[in-house]
């Protein structure tokens, strides 16, 4: 069976590169992340309408959110 190693809040936020584009995702935004584990946080689907979707974690996140956060100015809740 597979260990599932949880992330120390101290380390680098998520860094994703979709479509030669990079995106950030601040664990100060996204708090849900950081009890997650990496097996977890790679098990990411993308979906050609903009969305990120953690299946395992239940989270989604649009990519307008993260390129363009000063238009979504709400928090994160999960």
């Amino acid at each position: 069976m597979r260990k599932h190693y949880k992330l120390p809040v101290q380390l680098q936020p998520i860094w994703i590169l979709i479509e030669d584009k990079e995106y950030f995702i601040p664990f100060k935004d996204y708090p849900c992340f950081r009890e997650s584990s990496l097996d977890q946080i790679f098990k990411i689907r993308y979906y050609p309408s903009g969305q990120l979707y953690w299946e395992e974690l239940d989270i989604d996140i649009d990519l307008k959110a993260l390129s363009e956060p000063e238009s979504f100015p709400l928090i994160f809740r999960h």
